[in-house]
């Protein structure tokens, strides 16, 4: 009888979240390598859907970030859109285009919580986050143990670390992709650790719908620097010069949180009817325009902008997919098929567009 106590005792035991995180760090490095790292400096390539392309991002202890090429960071280069948190704000801006902004909402959440600069179980209690062990699992085949972060300003994080290594291996989250809609069920993957400065460090993460198993995005980063990077001012939002067109939807952006929508709609309309103004290409800005207003969830404003959108550019399938995206984000399906479809008569190469299209009517409708 004592034999069998003894056995479920030990079957039942599992270490404090204080001991796996603990070791954890231990087995990242140990703290005094990870207070070493000052700053990391990324490069690689990032995928999300049919979309491939490089990817750079900077981070500097504490809460600094730059996604995106500065010359300081890329040998020389620099992006045409970047985003950033100064540690205080975030900020977004498309270089091409001379427009920056502020961000507000889910899209300065985002970046806010994303800049932290060490794994958020590390010195969890000075950053006043709390820890709660939740139990164990099989990740991968794998037993992992896991540890609920809930940060007082940051959504909460359930960590998966590893019984035998105790690397976190993946972490889960609710997480608004893009900065809009609704919440969803985000679990990111982390493997090929590597050592940069004493560090393991994983150089390649996936994300996925935790719900449906559907990759969201994935990274593979080439090479991580330790420590190159110096100078706090690549964080801090660029100035900017726009044209005619962008302040003008930049200010129809910052009049939308007082006016009324037929107020803000008619000042695009005033605009417009000026001489100097009648064949500006407005295009991008309208596009940004509308997404911006689909962060805040500003349907009854965000779909017009759409709508004159494809009207005074009704060529192309980008634009429907665009207006398509407004409709499905505010629950509207059938309309969002027709914009998809639209779209695809447009270019029906358009892989994106028909990825979602499959999606929704495969899909029953949005209550």
């Amino acid at each position: 009888m004592k034999q069998l106590v003894f056995l479920f005792l030990l079957a039942s035991y599992h270490p404090s979240a204080d001991e796996i995180i603990n070791r954890s760090t231990d087995a990242l490095g140990g703290l005094q390598n990870i207070h070493k790292l000052q700053s990391l400096n990324f490069s690689g390539i990032y995928q999300e859907g049919s979309h491939k392309g490089e990817a750079h991002m900077t981070k500097m202890r504490p809460n600094l970030r730059l996604v995106g090429c500065l010359p300081q960071t890329c040998n020389e280069q620099t992006s045409d859109y970047l985003e950033g948190y100064d540690g205080s704000r975030g900020w977004e801006a498309n270089l091409k285009r001379q427009r920056m902004i502020r961000t507000v909402g889910k899209a300065e959440l985002a970046l806010r919580c994303g800049s932290e600069f060490d794994p958020m179980f590390v010195d969890y209690k000075q950053k006043g986050n709390r820890a709660e062990y939740i139990g164990e699992d099989l990740f991968e085949k794998k037993p992992v143990w896991i540890v609920r972060i809930s940060p007082p300003n940051c959504q909460i994080h359930d960590f998966y670390f590893d019984q035998q290594s105790f690397l976190p291996v993946a972490s889960r989250k609710l997480y608004n992709v893009h900065a809009r809609g609704e919440a969803v069920d985000l679990l990111t993957v982390y493997a090929d650790y590597r050592e940069v400065n004493g560090v393991k460090i994983p150089f390649r993460d996936e994300e996925q719908d935790f719900k449906t198993g559907n990759a969201v995005s994935s990274t593979i980063w080439k090479t991580i620097e330790a420590n190159t990077v110096r100078d706090v001012n690549l964080f801090e939002a660029p100035v900017v010069h726009p044209s005619a067109g962008t302040k003008l939807v930049l200010e129809m952006l910052e009049i939308s949180q007082s006016k009324s929508p037929a107020e803000v709609l008619q000042t695009y309309r005033e605009f417009r009817s000026k001489p100097e103004n009648k064949n500006l290409d407005m295009e991008s800005d309208l596009n940004f325009l509308g997404y911006e207003l689909l962060k805040a969830d500003r349907y009854e404003l965000a779909i017009p902008v759409m709508e004159i959108l494809v009207d005074e550019y009704p060529n192309s399938s980008n634009n429907f997919d665009s207006l398509g995206d407004a409709y499905l984000q505010k629950g509207d399906k059938d309309k969002a098929i027709a914009a998809f479809q639209k779209a695809l008569e447009l270019d029906p190469n358009a892989s994106g567009t028909k990825a979602k299209l499959d999606q929704l009517q495969d899909s029953p409708q949005k209550q």
